[in-house]
């Protein structure tokens, strides 16, 4: 497939129409000569609509979302559509040749540097231009993630309860209400009057392909639910509102074993697992609080403070 280039600052995404396409974006220009690119597919009915762009790859060590990403645009259809599907597989491609949350050029995380005054190094930059060329521009915003050293159960995160019902239409089971602090770009986003999502799948370095393929269902689900696709939505019943996450974390660096999975329902002071200082004794990890297993670390070896299992705690408002 042609790509074209185009300038991001000539991109328009509000007046594309009968396309289905991918394009090269040029950001800004490096100060070793080379240039900040990324690909991005478009695909526009010749009806006006929502614009819905989802994006993957701002941390370059998460693979799941970028393979979801690919799915959607093999499973998109031009005909599907009324209104325009932005998909920005590679947000940040430095990193993600480095395969690392965070590339060499900077050290910053993109997914920190939305809304927060900054000198502009390339990563900010860049998130800034994406920001003011495509998300402000977008009806809805969908950023989707995986859990580093650890792994998520797949959930829908938002900035606002009152998002739950939209976050429904993605089927994972889980709506977990996020902080909208720390220059994330749903929080950006819904500060600019964006609704936006945060999908979680997964662990960093790995694509769990089934989890991924029930992934775009539930992206197609949603782009039922906001009239991008002309079609009823097929949402779960049961869904689950979590409203409140504690961290756990290691008392001491160790080798880490636990007794929980993702998904388990914990209670105050139940063993959870222990950690083996070396040279030392078991010491035994227990829950803070109530609540459900939403995040496992995977790394056998952790250092004090890793948050090594992340709980929530159920809301009121479920389907």
């Amino acid at each position: 497939m042609r790509e074209q280039n185009i300038d991001i600052k000539k991109l328009n995404i509000l007046n594309w129409r009968r396309t289905k396409e991918v394009v090269r974006l040029h950001l800004f220009d490096l100060q070793d000569g080379s240039s900040w690119t990324t690909r991005a597919a478009i695909i526009a009915s010749k009806k006006q609509g929502p614009v819905v762009t989802v994006v993957a790859g701002q941390h370059g060590d998460e693979l799941n979302g970028i393979f979801v990403a690919h799915r959607l645009f093999e499973e998109v259809e031009l005909q599907d559509l009324t209104g325009t599907l932005v998909i920005l597989p590679i947000a940040n491609p430095f990193s993600f040749l480095q395969k690392s949350r965070v590339s060499v050029l900077d050290q910053i995380d993109m997914n920190r540097s939305y809304d927060v005054p900054s000198e502009r190094h390339p990563t900010s930059l860049a998130g800034a231009m994406l920001f003011e060329e495509i998300f402000s521009k977008s009806n809805f915003v969908i950023d989707i993630h995986s859990g580093g050293p650890g792994s998520y159960l797949p959930n829908v995160g938002v900035v606002e309860q009152g998002r739950f019902e939209l976050a429904s239409y993605f089927n994972t089971g889980s709506v977990v209400l996020v902080h909208r602090d720390h220059g994330t770009l749903i929080g950006a986003s819904e500060r600019h009057s964006v609704p936006a999502f945060s999908l979680q799948v997964g662990q960093s370095l790995d694509i769990d392909y089934e989890t991924c393929e029930r992934m775009v269902d539930g992206l197609m689900n949603f782009f039922r639910g906001v009239d991008l696709i002309p079609e009823d939505t097929k949402t779960l019943d049961n869904q689950k509102l979590f409203t409140e996450k504690k961290l756990v974390v290691a008392p001491e660096g160790g080798f880490v074993t636990l007794d929980v999975s993702l998904g388990d329902p914990v209670e105050t002071g139940q063993r959870i697992g222990e950690v083996e200082p070396l040279f030392g004794e078991p010491i035994e990890i227990v829950a803070p609080g109530d609540g459900h297993v939403i995040y496992i670390r995977k790394e056998p070896i952790i250092s004090r403070g890793d948050s090594i299992v992340h709980l929530v705690r159920r809301g009121s408002s479920e389907r």
